[in-house]
């Protein structure tokens, strides 16, 4: 039983100190396009696509397609992530665990993890199974089924991600102002 909870302690710092380097560092300030800004564009290029391209196209590319649209909300999701992170770190960290709702946030943080790579393994699969559909039975209309639920979700995932991006922008903005408000004679 002692030798559990001295690995269970153990293990709690190594993750702590693992998370500490991996949230510390700020992130990296790059003049970036918006996500959000590409989207119409995304959206109107993947709507040519899906209503011009022949029957055969749509079966051969629409595996492709979802299981990188699956694969770019995962990857959007772990950038969102990171910023969640780096936001309680940067003002959260000194909060006690004993504190709920910072623990309850961390909690959450270490969740959404598993849920990044659920759907990582979402694209894996939706590839494989896709593609089996579509070469056993595979009308037009599935393939512009899949199509357009894959990209779709894909545009709703990139374009709240974003929202959420900004907010976090937001706040420590406003919370910077304030310290230095606080900070000044």
């Amino acid at each position: 039983m002692a030798v559990a909870s001295g690995y269970r302690k153990r293990l709690g710092r190594q993750l702590r100190a693992a998370e500490a380097r991996l949230l510390a560092r700020p992130p990296v300030q790059r003049r970036a396009v918006r996500v959000t800004r590409l989207l119409p564009l995304m959206l109107i290029v993947t709507m040519l696509i899906w209503l011009a391209a022949p029957a055969v196209w749509l079966r051969a590319l629409t595996p492709w397609v979802g299981a990188a649209a699956l694969l770019c909300a995962g990857i959007y999701l772990g950038r969102v992530i990171l910023r969640i992170g780096r936001f309680y770190w940067h003002h959260l960290a000194d909060a006690n665990d004993s504190d709920p709702a910072a623990a309850s946030l961390r909690g959450a943080l270490y969740q959404t993890v598993f849920v990044l790579l659920g759907t990582l393994m979402l694209a894996a699969g939706f590839f494989a199974v896709s593609t089996q559909l579509l070469a056993e039975s595979g009308t037009t209309l599935q393939s512009r089924l899949l199509w357009a639920l894959t990209v779709g979700g894909m545009i709703l995932s990139l374009f709240f991600g974003e929202l959420v991006t900004r907010l976090i922008e937001l706040m420590e903005t406003m919370l910077e102002a304030r310290d230095e408000e606080e900070g000044a004679p």
